[in-house]
């Protein structure tokens, strides 16, 4: 990064405190802060920006997790439903098959 060629003592000795070209005279001293400002304004945003991000994927993992827990409970659910289907429909081809003996 250029801070200028100038010392602080040029700085300094500016009669009106501009440029040539007529703009402001900022020492280095205080352009480097400035931009120290500026990285941690931008470090904190992000910062902010992060936190928040994983407070969203923390719920995400949550809701997740709640997801596949129904789900397990769901396929056991219809693995019971399965199985009474399948002794229903033997049942009631014993029931069938009676019935054609005696009719």
């Amino acid at each position: 990064m250029d801070f200028g060629a100038r010392s602080p003592e040029a700085y300094a000795s500016q009669q009106d405190g501009l440029t040539d070209g007529g703009r402001p005279v900022v020492p280095p001293n205080a352009r480097q802060s400035a931009a120290l400002t500026t990285i941690e304004a931008n470090q904190r945003a992000e910062d902010d920006a992060l936190d928040e991000l994983s407070d969203v994927l923390g719920t995400l993992k949550q809701q997740s997790q709640v997801m596949s827990q129904q789900l397990s409970t769901q396929a056991r659910i219809l693995d019971g439903l399965e199985d009474k289907v399948d002794s229903t429909s033997a049942r009631l081809g014993k029931g069938t098959n009676t019935m054609k003996k005696i009719t």
